[in-house]
C-alpha cells in the first residue's frame, strides 16, 4: 500500500491568507480573495472569502465547486492574536491539505498524509543514503528561498538555524563560506 504525501498534495497555508486573516478578527465585510495551486500537475483556482454567522468561518470554493466551510478559531499569543483553521474532525491547524480533486480540506491526520522522509528506512546503506541526498535537496532549496540573511548587520537567526542544519546534513563547507563572509565584512 503506497501512503500518500505531504509534498504530493496542495496545502492551504494560514500564512497564505494571514493579512485578510487579520481584518476578519474584527469582522471587516466583503473580504474575499483568491490563490493560484498545482495539484497533480493541474492548475488549482482558490476562492475564499469569510462569513460572519454564529461563528466566523472561511469559505473556499475550488475550481468552481460548492464552498467548503473552514471553521476559525483565535488564541491570544505573546504579542497578538494567532488565528488557526479548525478541521472537520475538530482538530485546530495552521494548514489542511487537499489530496485529490474532488476531496474536501482536511487535516494532515485525517488524510493520513506522511512526510518523505519519514518513508524511508534509514537503517540501510541505501535508505541512509537516499535520505541524506533528500535532506540536502530540501534545506538547498530551503536556503535559496530565504528572504533575507542580513538584519542589522547580523545574519539572521533563521539564516544560522539553516547553517546548523545543513551542517549535520553534510554540508559544513557553507558554514565556513558564511562565516569567512561575515570575517570579510567585519575586517
Amino acid at each position: 500500500m503506497t501512503k500518500t504525501l505531504v509534498e504530493g498534495c496542495f496545502s492551504l497555508d494560514t500564512a497564505h491568507i494571514k493579512k485578510n486573516l487579520g481584518r476578519a478578527r474584527i469582522h471587516q465585510e466583503n473580504i474575499s480573495g483568491q490563490l493560484v495551486g498545482i495539484l497533480a500537475g493541474k492548475r488549482l483556482i482558490i476562492n475564499y472569502w469569510f462569513e460572519y454567522e454564529e461563528e466566523d468561518s472561511l469559505a473556499v470554493s475550488i475550481n468552481g465547486r460548492l464552498a467548503q466551510r473552514i471553521g476559525l478559531s483565535t488564541q491570544a499569543i505573546t504579542f497578538g492574536t494567532r488565528t488557526y483553521l479548525v478541521c472537520e474532525c475538530g482538530k485546530k491547524v495552521s494548514k489542511l491539505y487537499l489530496a485529490d480533486h474532488g476531496g474536501d480540506l482536511r487535516c494532515r491526520k485525517c488524510l493520513g498524509l506522511t512526510y518523505e522522509l519519514n518513508t524511508i528506512n534509514k537503517d540501510t546503506v541505501h535508505g541512509r543514503f537516499f535520505y541524506q541526498i533528500n535532506r540536502m535537496i530540501k534545506l538547498a532549496n530551503k536556503s535559496e528561498a530565504m528572504a533575507r540573511i542580513f538584519y542589522k548587520g547580523r545574519y539572521t537567526k533563521a539564516f544560522l538555524r539553516n547553517l546548523r542544519m545543513m551542517a549535520k546534513a553534510g554540508f559544513p563547507e557553507k558554514g565556513l563560506e558564511a562565516r569567512g563572509l561575515m570575517e570579510n565584512i567585519w575586517a
